[in-house]
C-alpha cells in the first residue's frame, strides 16, 4: 500500500469517526455506510430532519473529495502518523 493510499484510508477513517460521533450524535435514524463507504439513511417512510440529510450529504462530498487529494493536501499530523 502507497503513503497516498494509507492518507486516503486515514481521512476516511477520520472523517467517519467525526460523522458518528458530531454530525448525526442524538439523532433517532439509522445510517448505513455501504461498500463504497458513502453514507446511507435508513428510515421506515419517516420524514428525515434537514440536519440529518445535510449531514449525510456534507459526508458523501468529502468522502469523493477524498478520491482527488494529492500528497500536498494533508496536513503535517496526517503525515507523520504515515511515516
Amino acid at each position: 500500500m502507497t503513503k497516498l493510499t494509507e492518507l486516503k484510508n486515514l481521512r476516511k477513517e477520520n472523517l467517519e469517526k467525526n460523522f458518528y460521533d458530531h454530525e448525526i450524535r442524538g439523532y433517532d435514524h439509522y445510517v448505513f455506510i455501504n461498500k463504497k463507504g458513502r453514507a446511507e439513511l435508513v428510515i421506515d417512510n419517516h420524514w428525515i430532519k434537514d440536519p440529518i440529510r445535510n449531514a449525510v450529504s456534507r459526508f458523501n462530498e468529502q468522502l469523493d473529495e477524498i478520491d482527488r487529494l494529492l500528497i500536498k493536501d494533508f496536513s503535517f499530523e496526517e503525515l507523520e502518523k504515515v511515516v
